[in-house]
């Protein structure tokens, strides 16, 4: 969790946090409300390795 709220913080610095299942979380390209799902897929790379993409 602390990842994703990184990751928002990041990505859009001027918005406020969403909760962890809410839609915003779409317009960051994660497939559901709940990104927490999405980790299934992306097992292999460490999660704190996201900020790179950014």
């Amino acid at each position: 969790q602390d990842a994703l709220k990184e990751l928002w913080r990041l990505a859009y610095p001027s918005r406020q946090l969403p909760p962890l299942k809410s839609d915003l979380w779409k317009e960051m390209g994660w497939q559901n409300s709940d990104p927490a799902t999405d980790f299934r897929f992306v097992s292999l790379i460490p999660s704190n390795d996201f900020r790179i993409y950014i």
